[in-house]
């Protein structure tokens, strides 16, 4: 083939090209019109009723044509209580849309593509449109916005930081950052859920896709270019919203406890955190749940700077309990009232706060306690040589653990013995006992729930969990495993408070029963008594402290059931007055009293 038929070829592909790459430009825009004219209409058709409240006449007459509070709200604020109470902050109480995996080449980021771009304007003018809609029809009623100065004097790129209880409560800080001084020469993007941008119906969903939002993935591909738009939007000197809190609770008015991502992300870019607190009040007007409409007032706070001579993690965690300290004194100088959580049950004993539930397995005599050669080799292995650096890492670097008399561990390092916690935490509580021991073997006696999910129950058996027994007839495999271990010179470890009651800082009543045990085999016990103490130049970072006591031995000269309770005594004044030595609460627990929980 010649040149001449070469070149013409090559210039008709080209042409081909060109045009094929046309076609899908127009699609693209052809694609937005269509969804600005949908947006347009739901913009129209926005359902906004609301009803002034009736301040006078009797109470029939002001319930007379009231709008009935919404049932599905009503069973939010019940979640609600239950998660308070459950310690399960970080978890949503709402039904969120299923999450379909947001993939790199389904997100621009940076809105570097023309498409990204139209889409980007029409959305933002589309949302300041709606959010005036909001505003005029008291959907969304904005009382006052006190510290406005604070948003206007950070001129770098920042982090704010929002307590998070309403879908409206971005377009309320957004309000906000128009009205500050920064707005012409800034961008506000937020930090949103991988669901609520891949699969958030109608007109929210347009506004979550296109008006400057960050989502999140469960993609690690699509979490690296998060990661990388972030820095560039941040060392650009715009400012990113992100909600610390994790979790959305409808009109809930507390701060909750906070997760690092936010301060993690401000402490790597050198940047400063924003504390936006958003407290509120019943307006007159009824919403058509039936309850009030919120009247909020935005307090923006003093900016929290990264300090140069920390490091990351550091700074991640100063600015952190800085921000949650912040949001506290606003609320507690607003509402008038101390922060309390109702954490916590009315029966110490029974309470679980776990933050989890999984269908229990049946513990029969069918289970086999005792294993094979080959399995306790493995068990051995996994549990003293490939376990270890983990559980002495995640101590170290999430609660930068310590000991308190370890070394009197050593007087019984020849026999085997038992060892009595309080139980605080799923994980570290578990770790504890075995990096104290080692390289003595620990086993510990945990609920039938431990070992019931598939596909970690061996994993779990093989770290030296012991399940209690369902019913009678496997007691005596339980018995003879148990007596068996302290045998062979190893440990075991008993939660006699059986529940995880997260962060309590004291001792809960537990029952003399679970001392049968090294009373049968009258072998010497031992106690550790976890604690979380302040430290740090500040006293503002928390730690975990574990105090080791004992050993402690049965009294011979006692009848048996006077010698457990004698045993459990001795054990439970020394864990008493070991948490003493708490002095910080990260959670505050409240009692419900059985009245209460009625209501």
């Amino acid at each position: 083939m010649d040149t001449k038929k070469l070149l013409a070829i090559s210039k008709k592909a080209r042409q081909e090209r060109k045009q094929e790459k046309e076609k899908r430009r127009q699609e693209k825009l052809q694609a937005v019109e269509n969804e600005e004219e949908i947006v347009e209409e739901m913009l129209k058709n926005q359902p906004i009723k609301v009803k002034e409240k009736q301040e006078t006449g009797s109470a029939s007459e002001e319930n007379d044509g009231q709008i009935e509070k919404a049932q599905d709200r009503l069973e939010v604020l019940k979640k609600i209580e239950e998660f308070e109470r459950e310690g399960k902050f970080d978890v949503d109480v709402e039904e969120d849309p299923p999450t379909i995996v947001l993939t790199p080449e389904n997100i621009d980021y940076l809105r570097e593509k023309m498409s990204s771009k139209i889409k980007r304007i029409f959305a933002n003018e589309m949302g300041e449109r709606f959010l005036d809609n909001l505003l005029k029809n008291n959907k969304l009623i904005i009382k006052q916005v006190n510290g406005i100065e604070n948003l206007n004097k950070v001129k770098t790129g920042a982090l704010i930081t929002c307590n998070h209880f309403n879908p409206f409560d971005c377009f309320t800080v957004e309000k906000v950052f128009r009205m500050s001084e920064n707005e012409k020469d800034k961008r506000l993007y937020k930090v949103i859920r991988e669901g609520n941008y891949t699969n958030f119906p109608g007109l929210y969903g347009f506004f979550f896709r296109n008006c400057d939002t960050l989502p999140l993935s469960s993609n690690k591909r699509t979490m690296v270019n998060f990661m990388k738009a972030v820095d560039t939007i941040l060392q650009k000197g715009d400012y990113i919203l992100i909600y610390p809190e994790q979790s959305m609770w409808w009109n809930y008015r507390k701060p909750k406890p906070l997760k690092n991502g936010a301060f993690k992300l401000a402490a790597r870019n050198n940047v400063p955190v924003i504390p936006i607190f958003i407290t509120m009040e019943d307006s007159k007007l009824i919403g058509e749940d039936g309850f009030n409409i919120q009247e909020y007032t935005i307090n923006v706070e003093e900016p929290i700077y990264p300090d140069e001579k920390l490091t990351e993690k550091e700074n991640t965690e100063i600015m952190k309990q800085k921000n949650f300290e912040t949001w506290k004194n606003v609320y507690e100088k607003f509402y008038g009232i101390p922060l309390e959580y109702t954490c916590g049950g009315s029966d110490e004993l029974n309470d679980e706060l776990a933050p989890a539930t999984i269908q229990s397995r049946v513990i029969d005599e069918k289970f086999k306690y005792k294993k094979c050669l080959i399995w306790n080799v493995c068990s051995l292995f996994i549990q003293n040589v490939l376990s270890m650096p983990i559980k002495w890492g995640y101590l170290r670097i999430k609660f930068r653990h310590k000991f308190v008399g370890k070394e009197k561990l050593k007087e019984c390092k020849k026999q085997g013995y038992f060892m009595y916690a309080n139980h605080t935490q799923p994980f570290a509580d578990t770790f504890i006992p075995s990096v104290a021991d080692y390289p003595k073997r620990n086993f510990l006696i945990v609920n039938p729930v431990n070992i019931s999910l598939k596909g970690t129950r061996t994993l779990v058996e093989m770290l030296g969990a012991i399940p209690i027994p369902s019913d009678i007839k496997a007691m005596k495999n339980f018995l003879a495993t148990i007596e068996e271990k302290i045998k062979n010179k190893n440990s075991i470890t008993i939660y006699p408070e059986a529940h995880i009651w997260p962060y309590y800082t004291k001792i809960r009543p537990f029952k003399a029963v679970s001392f049968k045990y090294p009373v049968k085999l009258n072998a010497p016990t031992y106690c550790i008594t976890n604690t979380y103490q302040s430290y740090g130049r500040h006293n503002n970072k928390i730690q975990l402290v574990s105090y080791v006591d004992g050993p402690f031995y049965p009294n011979e000269e006692l009848p048996l059931k006077e010698r457990q309770q004698d045993l459990r005594d001795r054990v439970y004044e020394k864990m008493v007055e070991r948490s003493k030595n708490n002095n910080v609460e990260h959670i505050k627990y409240v009692k419900i009293e059985k009245n209460e929980e009625k209501k």
